[in-house]
């Protein structure tokens, strides 16, 4: 039986490859590994994203409404100006990324690990900050 795209995507190490402006969106790439790959631009509405890896990505002005990142790792990462809005980052490590400007409205950041982020003029209305890990 043939696999699908997204299983195809999901069983290999993409570090570093360009995927930028891809529509990806609603696609299963939980526990992937997307180190520094350039992303930005690329559609990833309610994609399937727990466990993956994406340490150092650039995913500056992605689209990741309604995204499941749990337990994703993003250290590093470039988020800038991404749409993340109802997104599920529960446990998910944004050490070192760049979340400025990013819409996390209504997302679900519980026990997120938040140190050394940036997060100016991020849009975080509706998100309850106070159980997660930040410095």
């Amino acid at each position: 039986m043939a696999e699908s795209i997204s299983e195809e995507i999901s069983k290999k190490v993409l570090s570093g490859e360009t995927l930028e402006n891809c529509d990806l969106s609603g696609l299963d790439l939980s526990e992937g590994t997307f180190d520094g790959a350039m992303m930005s631009g690329s559609d990833l509405r309610m994609a399937n994203l727990r466990n993956a890896s994406l340490d150092g990505a650039n995913l500056s002005n992605a689209n990741l409404e309604g995204a499941d990142l749990r337990d994703t790792s993003l250290k590093n990462a470039n988020l800038a100006e991404a749409n993340l809005e109802g997104a599920d980052l529960r446990e998910a490590n944004l050490t070192g990324a760049i979340l400025q400007a990013a819409d996390l409205r209504g997302a679900d950041v519980w026990q997120a690990e938040f140190y050394d982020t940036n997060l100016n003029k991020a849009l975080i209305e509706g998100v309850n900050i106070w159980q997660t890990k930040r410095s």
